[in-house]
């Protein structure tokens, strides 16, 4: 997959406000925003995409400018920076008002094959609302204690999300090992959620084999290396035949665990969560595993938190399985090009063993021959007729369609160039369109100049809408925390005022009696509105 989609596909997975950034410095071209950064700067996509960062944000009022200084500055030292809270007003819905916000930006790199930062990921932190107490008007110790664990709970997820990125711009990098991805990944949750000791298994034929999993010991890792996939064996193997999450918080008394439970309460590990890894096809690919030193069930938080993981982690993993199916692809067409040349039999061959479409193009003379793949694939009639690349292109999404001929006339201008990857949108023969990943290798002459080309299209639709999915989920777990900063606000603050009535101002036993049956009303009031929201939670 190339790094530009791939970058692609997390960005529109994350919830913090973000933009994507080229380094021509000093324009950096935005090519990218999520929804999230166009609800607090209140503009449209259309009126920024395409344009420099400090040309599409001229009009905006701001105190505390950072200037482009920081940018350049990523791009010469090559590391992350942000900027210090900075006071911004944003023009409210076309009312002339402007509203003002807090924020700090975030500057993060992406890098190419090269190792050249090629892309800025720009993020922001709005901290408006963040308050803190005054000593004429402190709340209750359980106030202050709520304050705390939702200041715990915000902290907590912030640092996962600095996490992900940062193991996302990793695994971008194709030369990148996995095993020092996911370590690294692993003890970063670990540190988050102090008492997990994750691991990560891969499933290679038909057995679960560890990845990763820093925190165990060596000799358990060993035991339950290679573990089976039945119905009844501990956490992972059930988990990965059954494909859903299995919940195991007391392991010496699971059946599920007879066969192991002994070596996991040897090294001290009561309870095992493990959650299955399903790749866009609905293919297991591995499991995602949770253990705790004491007998134990998920809370809210720690669901919110494998989700998430097993989000990346099937990102990084069916990332880098395609990856190697494209470079084992790649390694296989090289190796049948002569024998291609010599024999159409053998590519006929080659052509019905795979549901991809395989292609072999004459550049010269302008004919594109299709495996049985490409009639499968997208439901056209086999003929014999010349099928030329305005053929090809005519197929293409209007949309993607001069993007895609420009990128392969350029690739194929380039003597240097041997490979061409691309995604796009190829209509059916049904009129619908499916979204292809195509993986091309060019045959050139001594002289550099093209001759022909043979790939494989991949139909990557369903895991594109396994993506949307998980944005669609994000989006609700958004209205649920905008129901948590705002709606609770009306009792919290009559709470506080009846409280200060009480204690600093003298009133008779009718007026105390009074004021605490106010009091209580708004307890009242303040209890539907978070049970509401748990309702809305448990829900989702």
């Amino acid at each position: 997959m190339a790094d530009t989609n791939y970058i692609n596909q997390i960005f529109k997975a994350l919830p913090t406000p973000s933009l994507v950034l080229r380094t021509d410095s000093p324009k950096f071209t935005i090519v990218e925003v999520n929804d999230a950064y166009l609800h607090i700067v209140k503009c449209t996509r259309e009126s920024i995409i395409g344009k420099g960062f400090f040309e599409a944000f001229s009009n905006y009022l701001y105190y505390e400018t950072p200037g482009e200084n920081l940018l350049k500055k990523l791009v010469e030292d090559h590391k992350p920076n942000q900027t210090p809270v900075c006071k911004y007003e944003f023009q409210n819905n076309g009312t002339g008002n402007y509203e003002a916000r807090l924020l700090i930006s975030s500057n993060m790199p992406v890098f190419n094959e090269y190792d050249e930062v090629e892309y800025i990921i720009r993020s922001l932190t709005d901290v408006t609302r963040i308050q803190v107490p005054t000593p004429e008007h402190t709340p209750d110790l359980n106030f202050l204690r709520g304050i705390y664990l939702d200041s715990v709970e915000t902290k907590r997820f912030e640092n996962l999300e600095r996490l992900e990125r940062n193991i996302l711009q990793q695994s971008s990098r194709k030369y990148n090992p996995l095993s020092e991805i996911l370590r690294e990944y692993i003890l970063g949750i670990e540190q988050i959620f102090p008492q997990m000791k994750c691991s990560v298994m891969r499933l290679k034929d038909n057995m679960l084999q560890n990845l990763s999993s820093p925190s165990l010991h060596p000799d358990y890792i060993g035991a339950i290396n290679n573990l089976p996939i039945r119905k009844n064996v501990a956490s992972c193997g059930s988990a990965a035949y059954l494909k859903k999450r299995i919940i195991v918080s007391d392991i010496s008394t699971d059946p599920l665990w007879a066969e192991y439970r002994e070596m996991a309460l040897r090294y001290k590990l009561l309870a095992c969560w493990s959650t299955p890894i399903i790749d866009s096809e609905d293919h297991v690919i591995g499991t995602f595993a949770v253990y705790y030193d004491r007998i134990k069930v998920p809370d809210e938080d720690e669901i919110r938190g494998i989700e998430r993981a097993i989000t990346i982690l099937n990102v990084i993993l069916e990332n880098r399985q395609s990856s190697e199916i494209i470079l084992a692809s790649k390694t296989k067409l090289k190796s049948l090009v002569k024998a291609l040349t010599k024999s159409n039999e053998k590519y006929e061959l080659i052509s019905r063993a795979t549901n991809d479409a395989i292609y072999d193009w004459d550049i010269i003379s302008n004919h594109i021959e299709w495996g049985h793949g490409y009639y499968k694939m997208f439901g056209f009639e086999m003929n014999d007729e010349k099928f030329s690349l305005e053929d090809w292109a005519m197929h293409i999404h209007p949309a993607d369609r001069r993007k895609i001929k420009e990128g392969l006339e350029t690739t194929l201008g380039d003597k240097c160039q041997s490979n061409w990857i691309s995604d796009y949108r190829f209509r059916k023969a049904n009129g619908s369109y499916a979204c292809i990943q195509e993986n091309g290798y060019i045959l050139r002459k001594p002289n550099g100049t093209a001759y022909r080309m043979i790939g494989i299209l991949r139909d990557v639709t369903e895991r594109l809408s396994y993506i949307e999915a998980i944005e669609e989920k994000n989006k609700k777990f958004q209205e649920i925390a905008w129901m948590q900063s705002h709606v609770i606000r009306a009792p919290l603050a009559r709470l506080i005022a009846l409280v200060d009535l009480i204690r600093n101002y003298e009133n008779s036993e009718s007026e105390r009696n009074e004021l605490m049956d106010y009091l209580l009303e708004s307890a009242y009031s303040l209890d539907d509105i978070i049970r509401n929201i748990s309702d809305k939670t448990m829900s989702g």
